[in-house]
């Protein structure tokens, strides 16, 4: 998600193909039944090493985001961007299924 925003920042997002060009780009998980937000991190570009770096690798955002909700016995939905094989093993050892859309030739394809 790019959350609209003009101001100064050093993590401000540029996208050329979107409605909202430049803006704060948001990573959400949020509920289907009730349309809201449960839990939200920002993208905050490269970071250094130090004592509070995060990788922000697709598989360790998603980890983080769904932190809350593992062992719950839900459901996430996520579109071909985040479909990778270790997130599906990861959320189904954690008691979380997990729904994907594929694209046919994409390298990160996978079969179970």
């Amino acid at each position: 998600m790019l959350l609209s925003f003009r101001g100064w920042c050093s993590f401000i997002q540029y996208k050329p193909a979107k409605l909202v060009k430049y803006g704060l780009k948001l990573y959400d998980m949020c509920n289907s039944r009730m349309y809201y937000v449960h839990n939200s991190e920002i993208y905050c570009g490269k970071q250094r090493e130090d004592p509070y770096f995060t990788w922000d690798t697709l598989f360790n955002i998603i980890k983080r985001l769904v932190q809350p909700i593992l062992g719950s016995h839900r459901n996430v939905t996520t579109d071909n961007y985040y479909t990778v094989y270790p997130l599906a093993h990861f959320l189904l050892e954690n008691g979380v299924t997990f729904l994907c859309t594929m694209k046919k030739k994409s390298p990160q394809t996978f079969w179970i």
